[in-house]
């Protein structure tokens, strides 16, 4: 089994753009949320937030192997796995046995040729591919063809979200005079609301920007500790993560915005990561009825490394780490208010097997192993 990978490196556009807009309107900020927390926690114990821990080795065959799995999501019981780098989506159960492949690749009505991101619209019913070209294509989850969908005119596009049947947030990596992030209607085209005009090489850090919570949707965009709220009208800035002294200052995104030369600017974002002004990117945040938990890169390829945050909204404390004392990675994929999925590093297979009763042994070629983390009650 070989690690691979769960978030991608962003891929450097063949143009770049300026970097003269300002971020999202944040409108008022009263009442925002701040979580506190510090960047260099002690290593908790995984029983200080959750009760158990099953593995799920998903199946191995010729059709199931994951090469990267860049976006996990849970569909009515069934784990769906988006690979970048295949451009496929996989699906299997719950106990990780393999199911088939979604959608179908190719060149025909009924086929997409690429994937930049997937969702599932519960009251349709429907799996959605975003084509980084401005469509979504769907597909039941017993693949299905539903239909393909063009989306509004943009230069192209990275993300995209179901908040329900009929809206859906994308965003897209555009020049800053443009508004990155849209509340549409895929069906009429309608576009409700637009925001979030930003500098492209700091929005290219970031991979998979919403996420849902109670029915409200929410974006997070790169090089700030900033989350908002997708209202009907704009971004309204709900809560912000705060490391202290380790927090991405303002000063250092101004001195990146006032580098003019585009190449040189992207360059320098990237080959910062990990340094003093910039220690981690945000690639994750969700919210559960007792956490908020981010997913922060803190090592860029090929020494990829990771870090989460989590503050409890019960005991309004924060931890920032790596690994749990018991030594495994806590690398958040998918995470709902019952329970948190991570991929197992392979290295750590022995400690998982430790502590729960699995038995698994490591084989070069075998399919990735989730571990399902079940929060207390």
């Amino acid at each position: 089994m070989k690690l691979r990978h769960y978030i991608i490196m962003s891929p450097i556009l063949l143009v770049l753009t300026g970097c003269f807009g300002h971020s999202a309107n944040t409108g008022q900020e009263d009442n925002i949320v701040t979580l506190d927390a510090d960047f260099n926690s002690e290593s908790p114990s995984y029983t200080d937030f959750f009760d158990r821990v099953e593995t799920i080795p998903l199946e191995t065959n010729d059709s199931s192997l994951i090469a990267t799995a860049s976006k996990i999501l849970v569909a009515d019981d069934r784990i769906v796995i988006l690979d970048f780098k295949s451009s496929t989506v996989k699906k299997f159960l719950s106990d990780g046995s393999y199911l088939g492949q979604i959608g179908n690749k190719g060149q025909g009505p009924e086929e997409y040729l690429m994937v930049y991101d997937i969702s599932y619209n519960k009251d349709r019913q429907y799996l959605s591919m975003l084509s980084p070209y401005g469509e979504i294509v769907n597909y039941t989850l017993d693949n299905k063809f539903v239909d393909r969908v063009e989306l509004p005119a943009k230069p192209n596009y990275w993300a995209a979200e179901w908040i329900n049947g009929d809206r859906m947030m994308t965003w897209s990596a555009v020049e800053s005079d443009e508004p990155g992030v849209c509340l549409i209607d895929p069906y009429s085209g309608t576009e409700f609301m637009t925001d979030w005009y930003n500098c492209l090489e700091f929005d290219l850090l970031s991979m998979n920007p919403f996420g849902l919570y109670d029915g409200k949707p929410y974006f997070a965009g790169s090089l700030t500790n900033d989350v908002y709220e997708i209202t009907a009208d704009s971004l309204k800035l709900s809560y912000r993560w705060d490391f202290g002294k380790d927090n991405i200052s303002e000063n250092y995104r101004e001195s990146l915005r006032n580098i003019d030369d585009r190449q040189i600017r992207h360059d320098k974002v990237r080959d910062d990561l990990g340094k003093d002004n910039h220690k981690y990117d945000f690639k994750n945040n969700w919210q559960t009825d007792k956490y908020y938990i981010a997913l922060m890169l803190i090592s860029p390829y090929p020494d990829v490394r990771y870090k989460s945050a989590v503050y409890s909204k019960e005991n309004k404390s924060g931890v920032c780490f790596s690994k749990f004392k018991e030594g495994m990675t806590f690398m958040p994929v998918y995470v709902n208010d019952e329970y948190v999925l991570c991929q197992i590093p392979e290295t750590e297979l022995d400690i998982y097997n430790g502590i729960t009763d699995s038995k698994l042994v490591y084989n070069e070629d075998d399919n990735i192993v989730l571990a399902k983390y079940y929060f207390k009650k």
